[in-house]
């Protein structure tokens, strides 16, 4: 049965639609100045309860006003398909480029940060990721932002997608900003040896700590804070990643209130509650 509380919802749609928020700012914002919902591994709604990480679609993600998306592309047949480890996710690389493509010709002040991540075993190909990475940029090279600078504004990015390069070429920021670069906190892999509450209160004391680190950093810094995580061996059964986020999506939400903080850079969180993306858009108005 579907659950939601203000920062966590794995229903199969979410009651709240932000999709023009960024229209809103000013342009000469540079990347780096925004706090910016996101979601882990974004396409992950299928293979059961240790791999589902996402309740609702792509689109409605974007409508959420959900900006910074992590997809796991597997290179079979030289092309992309949509993987959580082994499991195909029924999504291709296209799909994700049609629906990011598609919001993007109805919202154009909008910007999409897109993390690309190879994922399991490459098979039937005849060429390198980047080889099919840049095939799929010439096929939709109109909405992916061509890198000018490490830290583009607003004005910059609008109407496109910022490609965050999780994958090998040389240059690393040959197709958008190298995700190498980044202060990130992504400690995900819980350990089965400690209690389930030794590790969920470790995983929020990262959270805690970068939350922090990023409000009283440099800002010329992009910082993403991963809210995920899950069990690392046989404990994955009682620590899963939907276990998890129910209690580190709602605990972040709080701190943010409570603690008046103005600025958290990138939260990526695993089914985001419409009260969590919001607060985060809202900080964007400090």
């Amino acid at each position: 049965m579907a659950q939601s509380n203000a920062g966590y919802s794995d229903a199969p749609s979410i009651d709240y639609k932000n999709p023009n928020w960024m229209s809103e700012l000013s342009g000469t914002l540079r990347l780096s100045d925004l706090s910016l919902p996101g979601t882990h591994d974004s396409l992950s709604l299928h293979g059961g309860q240790w791999v589902e990480t996402q309740s609702i679609s792509l689109k409605n993600q974007l409508e959420s006003g959900v900006r910074v998306f992590d997809i796991r592309a597997r290179h079979i047949n030289d092309n992309f398909t949509i993987h959580h480890g082994p499991v195909y996710q029924k999504k291709n690389f296209d799909d994700v480029m049609v629906s990011m493509t598609e919001f993007l010709e109805n919202h154009p002040r909008e910007t999409i940060l897109m993390r690309v991540k190879e994922e399991y075993k490459a098979k039937n190909i005849t060429r390198s990721f980047e080889d099919t990475f840049e095939w799929y940029e010439n096929k939709y090279e109109s909405y992916i932002w061509k890198p000018t600078s490490e830290n583009p504004t607003l004005n910059e990015v609008r109407g496109n997608i910022v490609i965050l390069q999780n994958f090998a070429t040389n240059p690393p920021s040959k197709f958008g900003l190298d995700y190498g670069k980044f202060d990130i906190q992504d400690n995900w892999s819980l350990d089965c040896l400690k209690s389930i509450n030794q590790n969920l209160s470790e995983k929020w004391t990262n959270i805690k700590n970068h939350i922090e680190k990023t409000k009283n950093g440099n800002r010329n810094n992009i910082y993403i804070n991963y809210l995920s995580a899950v069990g690392n061996g046989i404990c994955i059964i009682s620590i899963t990643p939907s276990y998890v986020g129910k209690i580190t999506n709602e605990q972040t939400l709080v701190y943010i209130q409570n603690q008046k903080i103005n600025f958290t850079g990138i939260i990526i969180a695993d089914f985001p509650g419409a009260d969590l993306i919001n607060e985060i858009i809202k900080l964007n108005k400090h």
